[in-house]
Protein backbone atom coordinates (compact mmCIF):
# COMPACT_ATOMS: atom_id res chain seq x y z
CA UNK A 1 0.00 0.00 0.00
CA UNK A 2 1.62 3.30 -0.83
CA UNK A 3 1.05 6.22 1.43
CA UNK A 4 -1.03 8.80 -0.63
CA UNK A 5 -3.58 5.43 -0.27
CA UNK A 6 -4.10 5.89 3.44
CA UNK A 7 -3.35 9.74 3.60
CA UNK A 8 -4.91 10.59 7.18
CA UNK A 9 -2.77 7.29 8.74
CA UNK A 10 0.22 8.63 6.90
CA UNK A 11 0.10 12.33 7.86
CA UNK A 12 -0.19 11.34 11.26
CA UNK A 13 2.60 8.56 10.86
CA UNK A 14 4.74 11.52 9.08
CA UNK A 15 4.66 13.48 11.83
CA UNK A 16 5.31 10.78 14.59
CA UNK A 17 8.35 10.22 12.96
CA UNK A 18 9.75 13.82 12.41
CA UNK A 19 8.85 14.09 16.20
CA UNK A 20 10.48 11.22 17.78
CA UNK A 21 13.02 9.92 15.54
CA UNK A 22 14.15 13.29 14.03
CA UNK A 23 14.55 14.52 10.48
CA UNK A 24 16.92 13.24 9.09
CA UNK A 25 14.81 10.03 8.55
CA UNK A 26 12.25 10.03 5.76
CA UNK A 27 8.26 8.90 6.69
CA UNK A 28 7.50 7.91 3.64
CA UNK A 29 10.73 5.86 2.92
CA UNK A 30 9.80 4.12 6.97
CA UNK A 31 6.38 3.76 5.91
CA UNK A 32 7.20 1.57 2.74
CA UNK A 33 9.78 -0.61 4.37
CA UNK A 34 7.93 -1.11 7.80
CA UNK A 35 5.07 -1.97 5.83
CA UNK A 36 6.65 -4.44 3.57
CA UNK A 37 8.37 -5.55 6.07
CA UNK A 38 5.16 -6.35 8.49
CA UNK A 39 2.95 -7.75 5.70
CA UNK A 40 5.94 -10.18 4.63
CA UNK A 41 7.45 -10.96 8.20
CA UNK A 42 10.65 -10.09 7.81
CA UNK A 43 12.00 -10.46 11.23
CA UNK A 44 15.40 -8.41 9.77
CA UNK A 45 13.28 -5.48 9.95
CA UNK A 46 10.22 -6.07 12.28
CA UNK A 47 9.63 -8.20 15.24
CA UNK A 48 6.43 -8.76 16.78
CA UNK A 49 5.76 -8.30 20.22
CA UNK A 50 2.16 -8.47 21.05
CA UNK A 51 -1.81 -7.51 20.14
CA UNK A 52 -2.87 -4.20 21.87
CA UNK A 53 -6.11 -4.04 20.35
CA UNK A 54 -9.18 -6.31 19.29
CA UNK A 55 -9.33 -5.35 16.16
CA UNK A 56 -6.13 -5.54 13.40
CA UNK A 57 -3.65 -3.16 16.27
CA UNK A 58 -0.29 -4.75 16.55
CA UNK A 59 2.74 -3.79 18.41
CA UNK A 60 6.23 -4.20 16.28
CA UNK A 61 9.80 -3.35 17.33
CA UNK A 62 12.02 -2.07 14.47
CA UNK A 63 15.71 -0.59 14.80
CA UNK A 64 17.54 2.67 13.18
CA UNK A 65 21.16 2.82 13.26
CA UNK A 66 21.09 0.48 16.35
CA UNK A 67 18.47 2.37 18.17
CA UNK A 68 15.36 0.50 19.22
CA UNK A 69 11.52 2.27 18.29
CA UNK A 70 8.09 0.49 18.06
CA UNK A 71 5.61 0.68 15.21
CA UNK A 72 1.56 0.28 16.09
CA UNK A 73 0.81 -1.07 12.86
CA UNK A 74 -3.18 -1.85 11.71
CA UNK A 75 -3.51 -4.93 10.28
CA UNK A 76 -6.88 -4.65 8.96
CA UNK A 77 -5.88 -0.93 7.07
CA UNK A 78 -2.38 -2.38 6.41
CA UNK A 79 -0.95 0.33 7.39
CA UNK A 80 1.56 1.99 9.99
CA UNK A 81 -0.13 3.99 12.54
CA UNK A 82 2.57 5.73 14.44
CA UNK A 83 5.70 5.54 15.85
CA UNK A 84 6.81 5.07 19.56
CA UNK A 85 10.02 5.68 21.62
CA UNK A 86 11.28 2.56 24.16
CA UNK A 87 9.77 4.84 27.25
CA UNK A 88 6.45 4.53 28.80
CA UNK A 89 3.94 1.65 28.95
CA UNK A 90 1.41 0.95 26.12
CA UNK A 91 -1.85 0.18 27.27
CA UNK A 92 -3.82 -2.76 25.36
CA UNK A 93 -7.43 -3.37 24.99
CA UNK A 94 -9.22 -4.45 28.25
CA UNK A 95 -10.90 -6.87 26.47
CA UNK A 96 -7.85 -8.69 25.65
CA UNK A 97 -6.95 -9.52 29.04
CA UNK A 98 -3.60 -8.64 29.14
CA UNK A 99 -1.35 -5.83 31.10
CA UNK A 100 0.41 -2.87 29.77
CA UNK A 101 3.27 -3.15 27.59
CA UNK A 102 6.48 -1.78 29.15
CA UNK A 103 8.23 -0.33 26.03
CA UNK A 104 11.64 -0.12 28.04
CA UNK A 105 11.60 -4.42 29.40
CA UNK A 106 10.12 -5.06 25.71
CA UNK A 107 13.28 -3.44 23.94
Amino acid sequence: MNAPDTKGCYLHFAQRVRERIGDHIKPKVLWLVLSKAVQEGDERVVTYVQRISRTGRRLWRFQISGAPYYLIYDHELECPITVLLPKGNLRCHPDLGCESVSLEEAT
